[in-house]
């Protein structure tokens, strides 16, 4: 696994360093060495993402990890009768320096997710911080913004114009996207850790075996409801994956099947009550048809052949 861990403690947050220890700790559990910026500054975190996007190969695990401040503003050249209207507000992270102007927003961070999905398409970003829910998603307008911080995210966003124009509106479809609360939500650290990174780590030393992002969601959010924690942290992209995998989990009452030669073969067989003459509808299309019955049985997988087309609904052939 390829990581970048990324922590900005600033206005005195607490929890950051132990929220940063935890997710080392899970990234070399997983066989990865992880990049850490525990006080990270915006051309640090610009660099070590670049780096990140030089060094992985394809179908590589990349996390992009971030705990610290966020924040939004009103975006003052919003216009809902416009064709395209740009977002409301805008989302940054507050990276760790003084200057006014050291923030990564939220068009920024996109274009570095995409960047990475377009060598890998096994992306996850985890964003532990307040109005997190967009951090990873794409679309703003204007040039006349007075506010020293979106007056340099304009000045870069110009550089980049041709690129930022490709990205997806919302999210990449192949970036799993975690974050601890919506655009207006807060994101909270109670006993000096964050509760959604806490969550987290919890829910997947629970859950053995590797789960469903939405499975895994679901825990966390349970979690954080008997804290008595009001926060509502959000998820999007290919949430049927399995944690940190390209695999997906099956949903409720689907079965694996897999191509033989000419063969479908359905890894269910007697011993799961399968019969001779049970339909099935597969996913992957089998000489033109989708429904196709059970041809010949085992204990432990059966083979499939496409129903006739002659064949009424619901009749085994």
């Amino acid at each position: 696994m390829q990581a970048l861990l990324i922590g900005a403690p600033t206005q005195g947050l607490a929890g950051v360093d132990r929220d940063l220890a935890g997710m080392a700790r899970l990234v070399r559990a997983r066989r990865g060495e992880p990049v850490v910026l525990p006080r990270a500054t915006l051309p640090a975190i610009r660099l070590a993402l670049a780096a990140l996007v030089d060094r992985c190969t394809a179908d590589d695990p990349v996390l992009l990890y971030l705990t610290g401040h966020g924040s939004a503003f009103v975006n003052a050249e919003h216009d809902p009768r416009a064709a395209c209207p740009g977002p409301a507000r805008l989302s940054y992270f507050i990276a760790t320096a003084d200057a006014a102007e050291d923030a990564l927003f939220d068009l920024e961070l996109s274009l570095w997710c995409a960047r990475l999905a377009g060598k890998t398409r096994n992306v996850t970003a985890i964003l532990d911080c307040c109005h997190s829910g967009t951090l990873v998603r794409s679309d703003c307008r204007g040039d006349a913004i007075s506010d020293r911080r979106l007056a340099a995210f304009i000045a870069w966003r110009a550089a980049h114009q041709p690129e930022i124009d490709a990205l997806d509106v919302e999210a990449h479809p192949d970036v799993v996207r975690l974050a601890a609360a919506g655009i207006n939500g807060r994101a909270w650290a109670p006993d000096e850790r964050s509760a959604l990174t806490s969550a987290l780590l919890a829910e997947l030393a629970a859950a053995g075996d590797a789960p469903s992002w939405i499975a895994l969601f679901a825990g966390i959010e349970r979690r954080l409801v008997l804290a008595g924690l009001r926060q509502q942290p959000r998820l999007s992209g290919p949430v049927r994956r399995r944690v940190f995998s390209l695999a997906e989990a099956l949903p409720p009452g689907a079965v694996p099947v897999r191509r033989d030669g000419d063969r479908i073969i359905l890894e269910a067989g007697q011993q799961h009550g399968v019969r001779r003459g049970d339909l099935f509808l597969v996913d992957i299309p089998f000489k033109n048809q989708r429904v196709c019955h059970v041809d010949a049985l085992a204990p432990d997988h059966a083979v499939l052949h496409p129903r006739p087309p002659t064949c009424p609904p619901g009749q085994a052939s």
